[in-house]
C-alpha cells in the first residue's frame, strides 16, 4: 500500500473511532443531563433536593464536553488542543477500566483457589473474596426470608423457601433447581468447610453433625451449595471482566487515534501547506502576471 493511501486510511479510521466515541458520550451526556434536570425541576419546590441528581447533571455536562472535544479534534483548525485535552481526559477512564479488569481477574483466580481449598485455610486475598461471597449470601437469605427444610416424605432431600420469592427468584432457583436437586448427605468436604473458623465461624449452638440441622444455617447452606454459588459469582465476574476489557480496548484505540490526529496528521498538513506555498507563486507575482500585457 502506498504511503499516501496508508495515511489516508489511518486518518479515516482515527476519525471514525473518535466520532463513535463522541457520539456515545453525546448520547450519554444528553440523557443524563435531561433526566437530572427534569428530576431537579419536579422536586425543586421541596426543601431538599438529593445530591445524586446534581451529580448526574454535572456528569452529563462533562460527557457533553467530552463529546464536543471529540468533534473538535476531528476538525483541522483546532485539532491539536482539542485532541490533547480529550486524550488526557480519556486516560483516566482507561486506567479505571484496566484496574477493573485486573481486579475481576484476580478475584476470579482467588475464588477458584478458595474453592479448591474447600474454603478452609485461606490467604488474605482468598479470605476477602470469600467474605464478599458470604456477605452476598447472608444479604440475600436475610432479605428473602430464606428457610431450609426437608422435603415432605423424604429424608435426604431439602428445599429453600422464600417469603419474598418473586424478588429473589435467582437465589431460589439456584438452590432448589441445582444444589438441592441431589440428595444432601454429610461428606468430608462439607464437614471441613463447616468446621473451619478462620474466616466464617458457624453458630456454636449448631454442630456440623447432624447434617439436617447444620444445613439449615447460612454457613451450612453455603458449604453445601458453594460450587453453585461460585459458578454464579464467576459468571457475573466474567461479564464484568470482559466488558471492562472491551471498553478499555476502545478507549486505548481512541487515545491512539487522537495522538495520530494531533501529531502525524498535523505534521502532514503542515508539510502539504509548505509544498503548496512553494509551488504557488506569491500574490504579487500573480498580480504582475495578470497586469502584464
Amino acid at each position: 500500500m502506498a504511503p499516501g493511501r496508508c495515511a489516508c486510511l489511518c486518518g479515516l479510521l482515527s476519525r471514525l473511532l473518535v466520532c463513535l466515541f463522541s457520539l456515545k458520550y453525546l448520547a450519554i451526556g444528553l440523557t443524563m443531563t435531561a433526566a437530572a434536570f427534569l428530576y431537579i425541576l419536579v422536586n425543586f419546590p421541596l426543601d431538599f433536593v438529593p445530591l445524586y441528581p446534581i451529580a448526574a447533571f454535572s456528569a452529563g455536562l462533562l460527557s457533553v464536553f467530552l463529546s464536543c472535544a471529540g468533534f473538535c479534534a476531528m476538525c483541522q483548525r483546532r485539532r491539536r488542543p482539542c485532541a490533547i485535552t480529550l486524550a488526557l481526559l480519556t486516560i483516566l477512564p482507561l486506567g479505571m477500566l484496566m484496574s477493573t479488569f485486573e481486579l475481576a481477574r484476580q478475584t476470579s483466580g482467588a475464588l477458584l483457589t478458595a474453592q479448591q481449598k474447600n474454603f478452609g485455610s485461606l490467604d488474605p486475598m482468598e479470605t476477602a473474596v470469600a467474605e464478599s461471597l458470604q456477605q452476598t449470601l447472608e444479604y440475600l437469605t436475610t432479605n428473602c426470608g430464606a428457610k431450609v427444610s426437608p422435603v415432605a416424605g423424604s429424608t435426604d432431600l431439602y428445599e429453600l423457601t422464600c417469603t419474598n420469592k418473586d424478588d429473589y427468584s435467582l437465589l431460589h432457583d439456584t438452590v432448589n433447581g441445582q444444589c438441592f436437586k441431589q440428595p444432601g448427605v454429610m461428606t468430608s468436604v462439607y464437614l471441613f468447610c463447616y468446621s473451619d473458623t478462620s474466616w466464617w465461624a458457624p453458630s456454636a449452638l449448631v454442630k456440623a453433625d447432624p447434617f439436617e440441622k447444620s444445613v439449615t444455617t447460612s454457613k451450612g447452606l453455603f458449604c453445601h451449595c458453594s460450587d453453585y454459588f461460585v459458578d454464579l459469582y464467576l459468571h457475573y465476574l466474567s461479564i464484568l471482566k470482559w466488558t471492562a476489557l472491551a471498553f478499555a480496548v476502545l478507549y486505548a484505540g481512541v487515545v491512539v487515534s487522537l495522538c495520530y490526529l494531533c501529531t502525524c496528521e498535523v505534521l502532514d498538513d503542515d508539510e502539504n501547506q509548505k509544498v503548496k506555498e512553494l509551488l504557488e507563486p506569491p500574490i504579487s507575482s500573480r498580480l504582475t502576471l495578470q497586469l502584464r500585457p
